[in-house]
């Protein structure tokens, strides 16, 4: 792991809670195990979930373009490629099982799915369209090609200097490919029990090539999600696929966004799990099966990937519920029919999200530690207040109702001013 040993200074003052002293020792690299075995392992474990995330992904994506059209077929198989097999990981992980055994798992599952005969004939006949698709739209193909070798360039040449990154980021992908599940972790600091999906997802690119190479680069394939969730949004403005990623990547090229994919930070990550909840809840009219796995998947990402998107997250799925269960209600179906899959299908995603909030319950009794804040009467004890996370006073109560109140009038007062 190519960042620096870090450890938390306790302080006074709540504005400088995530002071840290940063110290000249090296994380141990390549081999993040003495055992030469156990690197083996996982170097195999990691070549094995990126062909099963690209199986996953190269099968929704065959599937759902014939009737869903090939921009959202590739963001909805791009999400479960990517949050949905993080989010079983974490599953997973927190029963125990590591990671490397569940991509054997998954590695079966897809392999035993393909080699039934009508996935593998229907497979087939799509593949033919696909290619003469692809020699189409070869423009956009090249620029999110030139998009992302930029940024895995500098993945490979740059070193990890962020601070969150040598802080907690970093240590926790080194101990999820060491111990391979969410338990038993050494922790340097306590900011390293910070939910953190993308560090999980991002165990195949750590460790696949053996060495470290691409571990800055675990936000890679979120800017690509991002990319295919503002295609999507675009498909109504514009009809031809590289104009749509053209703009896309005119976006996304802006230094808030273009600096974080090659190091160790989640906030690509974040943004692309909420633009894509947020895609489905504007431009779904037709609410079937993966449309509802795709958003709870994004629900839940938004939830796992940092302890400030359970408030998100909430909000996002009942926004969601309610205009899927509008529109269903729209095509004829009773009330109960509409609303009770919806409810389903995102809360099996969302329990998978729970993984590190589980975890910690069971280490310190606050499932949002190292974050301190209330629950009605209940204290959850930490070392940095919740109320640092969020701009204005809203206090550090996780449910309080002036809390929701000053939260929906900052998001409106963004809406009017357009900040």
């Amino acid at each position: 792991m190519r960042v620096l040993l870090a450890v938390a200074v306790p302080v006074t003052s709540s504005s400088s809670s995530r002071a840290c002293l940063v110290m000249e020792a090296r994380w141990s690299a390549p081999r993040w195990s003495l055992d030469y075995s156990r690197y083996v392992l996982n170097t195999g474990a990691g070549i094995l979930g990126i062909a099963v995330q690209v199986s996953i992904f190269g099968f929704l994506y065959l599937v759902s373009a014939p009737s869903r059209g090939r921009s959202r077929a590739l963001l909805f198989a791009a999400v479960v490629a990517l949050n949905g097999y993080a989010l079983v990981l974490l599953g997973l992980a927190t029963l125990g099982v590591p990671w490397q055994v569940s991509n054997v798992l998954l590695g079966v599952s897809v392999a035993t799915l393909y080699a039934t005969r009508g996935v593998r004939a229907g497979t087939l006949r799509a593949r033919g369209s696909l290619l003469r698709w692809l020699r189409r739209a070869l423009p956009a193909v090249a620029i999110i090609g030139l998009l992302l070798g930029i940024q895995v360039l500098a993945v490979v040449l740059l070193p990890e200097l962020s601070i969150d990154g040598q802080l907690y980021h970093g240590p926790v992908l080194a101990q999820l490919v060491d111990t391979g599940t969410v338990w038993g972790w050494q922790t340097p600091n306590q900011y390293m029990y910070y939910t953190d999906l993308t560090m999980l997802g991002g165990v195949n690119l750590a460790t696949f090539a053996g060495a470290a190479v691409f571990d800055n680069g675990v936000q890679l394939p979120h800017l690509l999600l991002l990319v295919l969730a503002l295609n999507v949004l675009l498909a109504r403005r514009f009809d031809r696929a590289w104009v749509r990623i053209a703009f896309a990547a005119l976006l996304v090229s802006a230094p808030v966004i273009w600096l974080q994919p090659r190091i160790l930070y989640v906030d690509v990550a974040y943004g692309a799990a909420v633009a894509t909840l947020i895609v489905l809840i504007v431009t779904s009219r037709r609410i079937a099966g993966l449309e509802m796995v795709v958003a709870g998947v994004s629900a839940a990402a938004i939830l796992a990937t940092k302890p400030t998107g359970i408030l998100t997250s909430a909000l996002l799925a009942v926004v969601w519920i309610i205009v899927a269960s509008w529109r269903r209600r729209g095509d004829g179906l009773p009330l109960a029919r509409a609303i009770y899959p919806l409810l389903l299908v995102a809360a099996i995603p969302m329990s998978l999200g729970l993984g590190f909030y589980v975890r910690n319950l069971v280490s310190s009794g606050n499932p949002v530690y190292p974050v301190q804040a209330s629950l009605g009467p209940i204290q959850l004890r930490g070392i940095v207040d919740l109320s640092v996370f969020a701009s204005g006073d809203r206090g550090s109560g996780l449910f309080d109702p002036g809390r929701l109140i000053s939260y929906a009038g900052s998001l409106g007062t963004g809406m009017v001013n357009g900040v």
